[in-house]
């Protein structure tokens, strides 16, 4: 039995607009924590539920990635 691994693409507003971002982790208050790469910049925000609740909703997307054989 393969075992996905599967992330969570979310669009978050930004100062210049808006960013993709990958949800990384949940921390134990209920927050989350995503970061966005631009070449070899990486922005890491700590309170991505902040964010999307000030913001009024965002895209959320989903995906999985097939292991290797």
């Amino acid at each position: 039995m393969f075992k996905y691994i599967q992330k969570v693409i979310i669009a978050l507003q930004v100062e210049t607009g808006w960013s993709i971002f990958v949800v990384y982790k949940q921390t134990p208050d209920g927050e989350f924590v995503s970061y966005s790469k631009y070449g070899s910049h990486t922005t890491i925000f700590r309170n991505t539920k902040e964010i999307v609740k000030k913001s009024n909703g965002t895209e959320i997307m989903t995906y999985s990635i097939a292991p290797h054989l």
